[in-house]
């Protein structure tokens, strides 16, 4: 199995070699990556069927999650290639983001599920990893499909943010079209435009103490609380619990 692996990274790499050579001018702004470079890549081992033994497993991206050295590569590639913002080239001012996350059902190693995501601003890798975490736990909790959560970040996952989450830090305003716009370095950007604001999605919250199935199955209150499914000593009934 390992040596399988190895081999599937090692012709990703070299795959990622010759789609990274041509310049492109990939900058974004708006926390969007550039939809042609970075279209989001599922995991075809994970479906909705076998969430309960993949992505709801605790503990399980790490035993997908590709090592730095195969992303940190990649990363160096992409911004040499253009793929920067404003000609920032230093691998410290990004993550190299899966952009349908592992604990959503990315692919660990396509080149296409890659992207150098900022840290900085209002729409940087932190605010995203708090959409990643809320979409895993919908998921989870059978309040979302695997399909429907991997197209919150396939198109924009910022709109996903305001639906999911709620108000973008900084007053942040969501792209109206879903498309990064691209920028050569140094080039100064047009704001985006502004979008309504999504009202919170509150078909999915769970009402803590009611009934529940499966057991383990992980949800979130009104209040934004995780509960998990689950017995007690005092009651064997699956309910939401914390």
């Amino acid at each position: 199995m390992k040596s399988s692996i190895k081999v599937l990274l090692s012709l990703l790499l070299i795959t990622s070699q010759l789609t990274l050579t041509q310049p492109s001018s990939a900058a974004t702004f708006n926390g969007l990556p550039n939809s042609k470079l970075t279209p989001g890549v599922a995991n075809p081992s994970v479906t909705q069927k076998n969430i309960g033994s993949t992505i709801c497993v605790v503990g399980y991206t790490k035993t997908i999650r590709p090592p730095a050295s195969y992303t940190t590569g990649i990363k160096r590639k992409q911004l040499a290639a253009g793929y920067n913002l404003n000609g920032d080239l230093s691998t410290a001012d990004y993550e190299e983001d899966h952009l349908i996350p592992l604990e959503i059902g990315g692919h660990p190693a396509a080149v296409g599920n890659l992207w150098p995501e900022p840290w900085a601003g209002n729409y940087g890798a932190r605010v995203k990893d708090k959409l990643e975490n809320k979409l895993h736990l919908l998921i989870c909790a059978r309040q979302i499909t695997l399909a429907a959560a991997q197209a919150v970040f396939k198109t924009n996952w910022i709109a996903g943010y305001k639906k999911y989450v709620g108000a973008l830090p900084g007053g942040a305003t969501v792209p109206s079209n879903g498309v990064a716009p691209t920028m050569s370095s140094g080039s100064t950007p047009a704001s985006p435009a502004p979008a309504a604001s999504a009202a919170p999605d509150t078909s999915s919250v769970i009402h803590p103490g009611s009934f529940c199935a499966p057991e383990g199955s992980q949800g979130i209150s009104a209040a934004g609380v995780a509960y998990t499914c689950k017995s007690s000593p005092t009651d064997s009934r699956n309910r939401w619990r914390k």
